[in-house]
């Protein structure tokens, strides 16, 4: 279901569901799982046959979803590239899970680095997910 509210100027305002969409990936579902873990609240945005679209909105901010899942397990520059260009096209701000690689805390800091050289003018903020021994870290870029 998707619901809108209408302004008092009588506009009316997309309010996102609560619950995913029945065609919600896994790896969507996994990122869910860490905002929720770490109390950061969101909304889902209703998905259209055929049309990108963002997957979540948090507060007013619509944010795409995306993963990292090499067969081998490495971490490709090239692949993250081309997942945040797909995500440029569905939203200024994305999370990007590469906990399925080897991209490790020091070198996703200076992969993000290179990323805003290239592609910073396409989003406001950035977001990589990577594995440590305590578990997920994100980390993150806005523009100021």
């Amino acid at each position: 279901m998707c619901l809108f509210t209408t302004q008092p100027n009588g506009t009316k305002r997309l309010s996102a569901p609560n619950q995913p969409p029945d065609k919600t990936e896994p790896h969507e579902l996994e990122i869910a799982q860490w905002l929720i873990q770490n109390n950061i609240k969101f909304k889902w945005f209703r998905k259209y046959e055929g049309r990108k679209s963002p997957d979540i909105f948090i507060g007013e901010k619509s944010v795409e979803l995306k993963t990292l899942l090499p067969p081998d397990g490495k971490f490709r520059y090239l692949s993250l590239e081309g997942k945040l260009l797909d995500a440029s096209l569905q939203s200024r701000r994305a999370i990007v899970d590469a906990t399925q690689t080897d991209l490790i805390e020091s070198l996703a800091v200076e992969v993000l680095r290179k990323i805003i050289d290239e592609l910073g003018s396409l989003f406001d903020e950035l977001v990589i997910l990577v594995s440590t021994e305590l578990g997920k870290l994100a980390v993150g870029w806005h523009r100021a």
